[in-house]
């Protein structure tokens, strides 16, 4: 199989909107994926979901012409494939197609998705090739600029972001919904600056026991987040379920609150009900309100990345001369 059998599709945070994104990402194309695959449209494949972007890797003999027709479901979707779908993917391997450039989760995530479609068979000796070199690339980009010797993770953006919204945060009650990733990173911020009010909920609570047992925080059952949510003056939610899981009709004691009260949605898709801003001293943010934040901080990862590009060239050579190699 050549490189030019490999193709990329991607929903991603410069084309599509957060709520774009949304409506595009569902259960249903999900399925569309898998019935490629049965009916041999494509040969293999990879899907990565990240709060940012949506992509599918695969392999196909067909033609870009006839791909497009099967994967028509968007205007603005990237669409690319051989070399520069390959690129793109080391790209994002070392963090410089995130909103944080160089930032560390994109590459446990790409990793986590190889392996998952890996061990579902539906990948092949291409496939797995690219995606085990795009791993390698992240970890040697990674480990030649030093990119992340400063903190700048989402994690720390929206502690830093909470921040400039209260002059004290250590006498407010928090709440937070979630055991993922994101939860796991904010928690250690949190416990590392002392913050100690902080109640967590997650819909299967032995995920969350470990928080308990880790930082001594508070786990109340899933059932109770609305409670919670009226009692707190911070409420974090980062889950992955398909809706939303704070619904303004269920928060009717929003349109009583006096003091201000601040959700941050860390979500996508989003979980918690926009329409709670209707509400006043109600303040909700999401991940686009964040970017402000890291952009100020940004410029020294720039020069960084462009220096250490090379990086990048190197292992799509490896790559050129590897396949040329296996189809003498």
């Amino acid at each position: 199989m050549k490189l030019n059998n490999f193709y990329r599709l991607s929903i991603n945070y410069k084309q599509f909107s957060l709520e774009e994104r949304e409506n595009l990402i569902n259960i249903e194309l999900y399925h569309k994926i898998k019935e490629f695959y049965n009916k041999k449209i494509i040969n293999g494949y990879v899907v990565l979901n990240t709060c940012l972007r949506f992509e599918i890797y695969f392999t196909s003999i067909k033609s870009i012409i006839e791909l497009e027709k099967y994967f028509n479901f968007a205007e603005k979707e990237e669409f690319t494939f051989g070399i520069d779908a390959i690129s793109k993917l080391f790209e994002i391997s070392c963090g410089l197609d995130s909103v944080i450039l160089g930032e560390e989760q994109i590459l446990s995530q790409i990793r986590k998705s190889y392996f998952k479609y890996f061990e579902k068979n539906t990948t092949n000796k291409l496939i797995n090739k690219i995606f085990n070199l795009a791993i390698s690339t992240g970890k040697s980009f990674r480990h030649n600029s030093k990119i992340n010797s400063e903190a700048l993770s989402l994690e720390n953006i929206a502690f830093s972001f909470i921040k400039s919204h209260f002059e004290i945060i250590k006498n407010k009650n928090i709440f937070i919904l979630g055991a993922g990733e994101v939860v796991d990173d904010l928690l250690k911020i949190f416990y590392k600056n002392n913050i100690k009010n902080i109640t967590i909920a997650n819909r299967t609570y032995k995920n969350s026991i470990k928080y308990n047992e880790r930082y001594g925080y508070k786990i109340v059952d899933y059932n109770k987040k609305y409670d919670y949510a009226k009692i707190s003056d911070i409420i974090i939610a980062s889950t992955s379920a398909p809706h939303t899981i704070l619904k303004v009709e269920e928060m009717s004691f929003l349109q009583d609150i006096s003091n201000e009260k601040f959700f941050l949605d860390l979500a996508v898709p989003r979980d918690i009900d926009p329409k709670i801003k209707k509400y006043k001293n109600i303040h909700l943010y999401n991940l686009d309100d964040l970017w402000e934040v890291y952009h100020q901080n940004n410029s020294n990862r720039k020069d960084k990345s462009e220096k250490y590009r090379y990086v990048i060239d190197e292992n799509i050579e490896k790559l050129i001369k590897w396949l040329e190699y296996t189809e003498r």
